[in-house]
């Protein structure tokens, strides 16, 4: 087990928080699916293969279109 000075950690999490949240710019700029948290939150307790989840998890594999949810 190798300690880290606190201030190393603290970079390594600010930067595991902003790598999302580019990604997320990125979609957006593509026009890339859009989804409600609340289709995300619902989707988590549903069957895997439907719902908001499963369009985020397949943008690397399918053509991006926009799509809009109200919740």
């Amino acid at each position: 087990m190798e300690v880290v000075p606190i201030a190393d950690f603290n970079a390594l999490e600010d930067a595991a928080d902003e790598l999302p949240a580019r990604e997320a710019e990125v979609v957006l700029a593509e026009n890339g699916p859009i989804v409600t948290m609340a289709d995300l939150l619902a989707d988590l307790f549903t069957e895997r293969g439907e719902g908001a989840a499963t369009v985020i998890a397949q943008l690397g594999k399918a053509p991006r279109s926009s799509t809009n949810s109200s919740a």
